[in-house]
């Protein structure tokens, strides 16, 4: 019996033991297929990491490409716009002005149509008055003449006398500055003076006479303004861009996109005021632009009271020249000194800084037109201001010996500032990414 107990315990050891083994094996082989698992995974996420970076690339180049197609739909936009502009142009206004005067136009100066009147002869006036005898030896009225000379000679001497009246009474208007119209008939022009300044204005084609006298009412054209001289660049900074074929610049409240291969011009005009900075949107087609503060002409204040006289940022359509947004009415103080849009989000947020004693600066949405975050800068003057490329919610700003680093967190903005080294030049006109590395 106990044997037979015996060999049933050693049955179950060997039983227990095979078990073992061959549990041994299966987490062997289970480990095994683990670390394949592992392996395999490892190999996938570095393909996945490679594939990832090659799309991040591809989609960045395609980001370009689709700019470049904006801006050149942009610039056949305009082109198009001009030429229907001068095809309209050129059906309205005649090429040449007809007046009903027979005397051709030169290019030369011309001298003035002489009338009956003009060719008797007047005897210039002298600055010294002559004695009584003089003049009266000098009238060519003879006493013993007949009737019919007598008339003759009295009706001459009257027509000298009243046009030695007319050219002095002429003559003492001039010295007294009389600037009253003067419409010329044989030129088809009217005349007048400007702070001063004679101004020709010409009449139209169809129109023949004109009566300075006679009132009108207003007429239903308007003035369009055609070349802008001048270029601001005395008090600012980052002001000339090259967008689209054009060149773009800013002169009082005038921003101007310059065409140099073809020497036109266009004209966003929706400014109150002087413009004191530029920025393009990353697309290239969107421009912002920020204007000082209106002044009253009477008294030179600011009109707090209008809001278009405060300083605000305007975006716009460079192709439309249509505006978009009205940033900012009421936050700045003077004026807007420098803008910026992000580049890491393809310009969802733009950069303000205004004039201020503080250096304010902003930061907004550009869509929502919503101020996202604003804090006190530098009390030394901004001159420039840049979103960073490559790092989202980065932004610096330099000036007058200072180079600050802001970083845009929970709607707050944190400050690192630079330190320079005792060489460092006093002024940072300028800053400039390199993004190809």
């Amino acid at each position: 019996m106990y044997l037979a107990v015996e060999h049933q315990i050693d049955d179950v050891f060997h039983t227990a033991s095979a078990l073992k083994v061959k549990m041994d094996e299966s987490t062997d082989f289970s480990s095994s297929i683990a670390n394949g698992v592992d392996g395999l995974l490892r190999q996938d996420q570095v393909e996945v990491c490679e594939r990832v970076t090659y799309l991040e690339k591809k989609v960045r180049v395609q980001e370009d490409e689709i700019v470049c197609l904006k801006s050149a739909v942009a610039d056949i936009l305009r082109r198009l716009n001009q030429v229907e502009a001068e095809k309209a142009q050129n059906s309205i206004l005649p090429t040449k002005p007809v007046f009903k005067s027979s005397t051709p136009h030169k290019t030369t100066p011309r001298t003035p149509r002489r009338t009956p009147l003009d060719n008797v002869y007047v005897t210039p006036p002298t600055r010294h008055s002559t004695p009584p005898s003089s003049a009266k030896s000098r009238t060519p009225i003879k006493k013993w003449g007949s009737m019919t000379n007598s008339t003759e000679l009295n009706g001459s001497h009257n027509v000298r006398r009243s046009v030695s009246q007319t050219n002095l009474l002429s003559r003492s208007q001039q010295k007294q500055g009389s600037k009253d119209p003067q419409w010329n008939s044989e030129e088809g022009n009217l005349r007048i003076y400007l702070r001063g300044r004679p101004v020709s204005l010409y009449a139209p084609s169809d129109l023949s006479d004109y009566s300075v006298d006679k009132e009108v009412t207003t007429p239903d054209q308007k003035l369009q303004l055609e070349y802008v001289f001048g270029y601001r660049g005395r008090d600012c900074r980052s002001n000339l861009y090259y967008l689209n074929g054009e060149v773009i610049y800013f002169c009082a409240g005038v921003v101007v996109l310059h065409n140099p291969e073809e020497q036109t011009q266009r004209h966003y005009l929706g400014h109150t005021d002087d413009v004191k900075c530029l920025a393009i949107h990353p697309d290239k087609v969107r421009v912002a632009t920020g204007q000082v503060a209106g002044h009253d002409r009477k008294d030179s204040k600011k009109k707090k009271e209008e809001s278009d006289k405060k300083p605000h940022v305007r975006i716009w359509h460079s192709t439309s020249l249509n505006t978009l947004h009205v940033i900012g009415i009421g936050d700045f103080d003077r004026s807007v000194c420098c803008l910026s849009f992000s580049k890491q989000d393809g310009g969802a947020k733009l950069c303000v800084v205004d004039e201020s004693n503080e250096h304010e600066l902003f930061v907004y949405d550009v869509e929502k037109g919503r101020k996202l975050a604003n804090t006190k800068g530098s009390q030394d003057p901004v001159l420039a201001v840049e979103f960073h490329p490559s790092e989202p919610n980065s932004i610096i700003d330099v000036g007058k010996g200072h180079i600050q680093f802001w970083t845009l967190e929970s709607g707050k903005l944190t400050k690192k500032s630079g330190v320079f080294d005792v060489s460092h030049c006093v002024y940072d006109v300028s800053l400039k990414f390199n993004t190809h590395l």
